[in-house]
């Protein structure tokens, strides 16, 4: 079975091709003009879309060595995203369904990215009942993946996303966006011997539930920015290895501790991590050691690659569909 899937819910543009549960080719476009605006605009961003789409439908039917024709399934992410954006991929795959007599399968978006702890890894590899948090720029939210078709969501946030926050904080840094990675690495610069004022935010976790906050965190990052540069005049280079490694240091620690938090109340066999921020260093070594040290089993994406939005995971995500309709 061959699955040709699409993934255009925001500023990425990207292209997957799967034999079965195998990753062929997987192409993807990187909208880097929303850098200028510090954040992506829908109209832009769909018009970036429409322009690159088709090329990278040619880039991986190469690599495969096959026609569209011999494609069995199409599928794209239907929602959440950018009404924009998503209607370019929809648009594609249901076109190319409808003429070629096809199979179409609508992916949620999410879902894509619960199912990406499945690339390159076979079923048999996890264990059930898992919760996963998923986590990027637009979503935060905590998963109880009972089994591959049963999926619970247990708690997400009330207002700004993990990523969303930091994109935020970030316009304020005048990093480039997304902030992310880059508050990451200025947070992997921390030196205790010379950054001697690491900023003390709060450590916002609600009681009542397994929900997520992080506009009162964002606020106190703001505040910090302008107390350091009414001190300096400017932001410095110290000031933003420090504000970034005590807001990353925050964010991941509200992060997993919620996470744990979520594992233990349901029984979890398992932890999975998923989404853009997963890709982040310090929130990784933090669930490594835990999963360690209570020889529970952890899980995130396999590559890099399919930590942010990909259409790998939509892809994948369809061929388990498949499989469950056939």
């Amino acid at each position: 079975m061959y699955l040709l899937a699409f993934e255009s819910s925001c500023d990425d543009t990207s292209v997957a091709l799967l034999r079965d549960d195998v990753l062929i080719s997987m192409h993807t476009h990187t909208q880097l003009e929303h850098i200028q605006t510090l954040g992506v605009v829908p109209e832009v961003a769909a018009r970036l879309h429409a322009d690159h789409i088709f090329a990278l439908i040619t880039r991986v039917l190469a690599d495969g060595g096959i026609e569209l024709n011999t494609v069995d399934v199409f599928a794209a992410t239907s929602e959440p995203g950018l009404v924009p954006s998503l209607l370019i991929g929809k648009t594609v795959a249901k076109t190319l369904a409808i003429a070629h007599k096809k199979t179409l399968i609508w992916v949620n978006h999410i879902e894509g990215h619960i199912f990406s702890i499945l690339l390159e890894r076979k079923l048999e590899e996890l264990h059930f009942p898992m919760i996963v948090l998923s986590a990027s720029g637009w979503h935060n939210d905590l998963f109880f993946w009972k089994s591959l078709y049963e999926i619970e969501k247990v708690g997400s946030t009330v207002d700004d996303s993990a990523g969303e926050s930091m994109d935020k904080v970030g316009r304020s840094l005048w990093l480039p966006f997304p902030a992310g990675r880059y508050i990451d690495e200025l947070a992997q610069k921390y030196d205790p011997a010379i950054h001697k004022n690491i900023p003390s935010f709060p450590l916002v976790l609600p009681e009542w539930n397994l929900n997520f906050s992080f506009s009162g965190l964002k606020s106190a990052a703001l505040r910090e920015i302008e107390l350091r540069i009414k001190d300096h005049d400017k932001i410095t280079e110290t000031d933003l290895i420090e504000i970034s490694y005590g807001y990353q240091g925050i964010i991941t620690n509200i992060l997993s501790k919620r996470l744990i938090e979520a594992q233990k109340k349901t029984g979890a066999k398992s932890i999975g991590l998923v989404g853009g921020v997963s890709a982040n260093s310090a929130l990784r070594k933090i669930m490594e050691k835990y999963s360690e040290e209570n020889n529970i089993p952890y899980y995130t994406p396999k590559s890099m690659r399919y930590c942010g939005d990909n259409a790998a995971m939509i892809a994948i995500r369809a061929y388990w569909e498949a499989k469950k309709s056939s």
